[in-house]
Formats: structure tokens, sequence, C-alpha cells
């Protein structure tokens, strides 16, 4: 959570610095010449398309198996939240760069996890376009990994999202005395689809989560607080 906060507080940071000093800044994704930089909102809901990954612990005494632990790493839906900036380098393309947060509530891991994205934007007229978005996950649980996706979107208002995800999960083998375990992971590899939405919407729809886990938050504190 620290570090999905200092993240966030850094990219607002770069963005209050650029937009303070520049007069071609949109609040909305527009193509140039309309404007020379724009805002990212993005926030959408993807379904998993592939085999759930799991986390599998086998438990070992005097080489013979006592158990077997199966944990979920992602849930079957996932909310995405994207807040960056991007720029336009012609009248049909645009790079940038975005926090990506992701809300997992399906998982034996459940919880929020995230990190950045790349954006290459290809503009197709002046109301749609399609986006390329690799990205590096680096926090929350489990945090290491990377993720992608190719978007469709009209008017910034509706999109259709295919987004991918490697996990990079630690494995291990202790089983060199009478008691040991071993684990590894099963389906690194996953696909979703789903539909999303940026420019006012999304801002909206970023803000009211922002706000739901802030509120969460609090509830927690003053639940352990009172403990």
């Amino acid at each position: 959570m620290k570090a999905c906060v200092s993240s966030l507080f850094v990219l607002l940071l770069l963005l209050g610095v650029y937009t303070e000093g520049s007069a071609q800044f949109s609040w909305k994704p527009k193509p140039y010449p309309e404007c020379r930089s724009f805002l990212v909102t993005d926030f959408g809901t993807v379904i998993r398309l592939t085999s759930t990954p799991y986390q599998v612990t086998r438990y070992f005494r005097s080489d013979t198996l006592e158990g077997v632990n199966e944990r979920s790493l992602r849930g079957p839906v996932l909310l995405i939240s994207d807040v960056g900036l991007m720029f336009n380098l012609n009248p049909r393309y645009a790079v940038g760069i975005s926090h990506s947060m992701v809300a997992d509530f399906g998982s034996d891991e459940s919880g929020l996890y995230g990190g950045f994205k790349l954006r290459f934007r290809r503009w197709l007229n002046n109301k749609s376009s399609v986006e390329f978005t690799p990205g590096l996950l680096f926090w929350g649980h489990p945090a290491a990994g990377f993720t992608g996706g190719i978007d469709y979107r009209w008017r910034e208002i509706l999109g259709i999202s295919l987004q991918f995800e490697y996990i990079l999960w630690y494995n291990w083998d202790d089983t060199g005395g009478e008691s040991g375990s071993t684990r590894h992971t099963r389906n690194y590899l996953g696909a979703y689809l789903g539909a999303k939405t940026g420019s006012l919407p999304g801002l909206l729809a970023n803000a009211a989560g922002a706000v739901s886990i802030a509120v969460a938050f609090l509830i927690l504190l003053a639940a352990f607080g009172a403990d």
C-alpha cells in the first residue's frame, strides 16, 4: 500500500508540474493539433478467460506426503484503474505512461496490486483509437509480474479491452531432510476481456474508487485500533 501511495503521489506531482507550464494540455484525450498532451483516466472491468493461477504447496515428512495446500492468486474478475499522461507526437500517434492499480476480490490473495505501464496510441480518427499498454507489476500481493493490454476506444466513453498478465512467483524445493515442503505455481499466464471508460466518466469512476479505498482503509485502522 505504501508503494501504491508513493507511486501515485510522484505521478500526480509530475502531472501538476507539467500541466502548470503547458498551454496545450487537455484534461481529456484529443489528437494533435487539438492538444499536445492529455490526461489518462481509465477505469474498467475485465473477466478472466484462462484457468485460475494457483500456488501449490506440498508438505512432506519422512518422504511421505502429508498435505497439500492450494491458494488461488487471481480471481475471475478484476477492476483496473489507470491514471497517467500521454503526449501526441503527431495527428496519428501518442505515447505516455500511467500508474495502474488493480483490485482483485475473488481469490485467496484478494487485495490491491499494481505498477506502471507504457502507453502507445494510434488515433484512427478524432473519435476512436487503438492502444497498446505493456507494463510491470511491482507492488501488492502477489507483486512481481508483467502486464499488457490492447484496447479499442470509441469517444473515450466506451472501450473494449484485452488484458494479459504473467506472474513471476518464487518456487522452492526443500525436501533434503526428514521433512520439508515444495511450492510451485500453475497457470502463470492469464488473459482477460472486458470494457473500460475514460475521459470524464473514467475520472469520476477513479475518484469514487479512491474515496472507497480511503474509507475502507480508515475503517480497518479504526477496527485494529479498537483491538
